[in-house]
């Protein structure tokens, strides 16, 4: 749960109609999983959580009980499904250091661009009057 999930299917699809299948899997059964597999065992309380070694599966907590609720172990599709076209890539996630001096502030911006492909694409960052270019190269996954 919570980790996005991008894959290039420009290759199975086929004109007309195409389905998208996604199969669950039991989160409770991947913890368990996980923790025989663990160098030592991690101890793990069973009240008010009903199941134990929670913490090793990315999932929404109270989906295991609470105090407040109980224990029913959903699972399903966390936000929306879509197909989109990116060509040579997407921009999933843009974010700045700065440092400032004075009447001076410099920036690093950061670009995470995903790509279906290899390829090359021009990035561009425009701030306060200022333009900046630069050619990227980009791989299959995040950039």
């Amino acid at each position: 749960m919570f980790a996005r999930r991008r894959f290039e299917v420009r290759p199975l699809l086929h004109p007309g109609n195409n389905q998208i299948e996604i199969r669950l899997r039991s989160a409770e059964n991947k913890a368990r999983h996980l923790a025989a597999r663990g160098p030592y065992e991690v101890p793990c309380s069973e009240y008010p959580v009903q199941s134990p070694h929670r913490n090793l599966v990315r999932k929404v907590q109270c989906h295991r009980g609470w105090d407040w609720g109980c224990c029913l172990m959903v699972a399903g599709v966390y936000g929306e499904i879509f197909l989109a076209a990116a060509d040579p890539g997407c921009i999933e996630y843009v974010y700045t250091d700065h440092e400032h001096q004075l009447s001076l502030c410099r920036l690093k911006v950061h670009c995470e661009v995903w790509a279906p492909r290899w390829g090359e694409t021009e990035l561009e960052v425009s701030i306060g009057g200022q333009h900046h270019q630069r050619q990227g190269k980009l791989q299959p996954g995040v950039n």
